[in-house]
C-alpha cells in the first residue's frame, strides 16, 4: 500500500519511479522535480499515466519532464479528451482501459474506440494526434474514423432517416 504524502502525490510519485525505472532508475530527488512538474497538471484532469504509456510504446529514449506533460495536455486538449473518452465509453458499457488497450477487444469495445477517434477528429485533431492517444496508427484511425461514420448512417437509415 502506498502511503500518500499531504499533497496527494504519492501515487504521482510511484508513477514517476516505474516510468524512470523502465529506463535505468532515478534518484528520490529527480522524482519529487518530476511530481513537482506533473502533479499541477494531474490536479487539473490531464492524464499523466496515458502519456507515459504513450510515451513507452512510442520512443526508447528516457523522457523528460515536460515530454510527458506535452502528451498529458495534448497541445491543451487533455482533459477534454479524457472527458470525451470518459463519456463515450460510459454510452458503450466499456471501461475507459478497454479503449486505450493495445488489443481490438470486442465488437462493443472496438465501435466506442472508434467513436472516439471520429469525435476527437471532429475537434480538428489529425489522425496521427489522435493514434498518439490511443496508441494507434493513422491509418488504423482513419478506419476507424470511417467505420463509425459507416455505421452512423446505417442508423439513420435503419430509423427512417434523419427526420424520421
Amino acid at each position: 500500500m502506498i502511503a500518500l504524502d499531504h499533497s496527494g502525490t504519492g501515487a504521482l510519485h510511484e508513477l514517476v519511479g516505474g516510468l524512470l525505472g523502465v529506463f535505468g532508475g532515478s534518484t528520490e530527488a529527480e522524482r519529487r522535480l518530476w511530481v513537482r512538474a506533473l502533479a499541477p497538471l494531474q490536479a487539473h484532469g490531464c492524464d499523466i499515466e496515458g502519456a507515459c504509456g504513450i510515451w513507452l510504446r512510442e520512443h526508447a529514449e528516457r523522457p523528460l519532464p515536460h515530454d510527458i506533460a506535452s502528451l498529458a495536455t495534448g497541445g491543451g486538449q487533455g482533459h477534454r479528451t479524457r472527458d470525451l473518452v470518459s463519456t463515450i465509453a460510459v454510452k458503450h458499457g466499456v471501461q475507459l482501459r478497454d479503449i486505450y488497450a493495445p488489443t481490438r477487444g470486442s465488437n462493443m469495445v472496438a465501435a466506442a474506440r472508434q467513436e472516439v477517434m471520429a469525435e476527437l477528429h471532429a475537434t480538428g485533431l489529425s489522425l496521427p494526434q489522435i493514434g498518439r492517444i490511443l496508441g494507434r496508427d493513422a491509418s488504423s484511425v482513419w478506419h476507424g474514423v470511417h467505420a463509425h461514420e459507416a455505421r452512423s448512417a446505417q442508423i439513420v437509415t435503419a430509423n427512417g432517416g434523419a427526420n424520421g
